[in-house]
């Protein structure tokens, strides 16, 4: 996802995994639609694996948002 440049960041919560209410990170991608979201996420090995359980929330950020690292690739 993010050499697709459709990951814009991610990251885990900074909690024991007890009170996290079940949910491990978050992450934010730059789709067009929950159908782009849900293609992208059907490839990624964890949740192929069972071990992660995507919630889908749209979200609509400022224009022109950024941070730290964006544009670069990740790995």
């Amino acid at each position: 996802m993010g050499k697709a440049g459709k990951l814009v960041l991610a990251g885990p919560f900074d909690a024991p995994a007890s009170d996290r209410d079940g949910y491990a990170g978050l992450f934010v991608l730059d789709v067009a639609s929950e159908a782009e979201a849900r293609a992208l996420l059907d490839g990624d090995p964890a949740i192929q694996a069972g071990r992660l359980v995507p919630e889908l929330r749209t979200w609509y950020g400022p224009a022109g948002i950024t941070y730290d690292g964006a544009g670069q690739s990740t790995p």
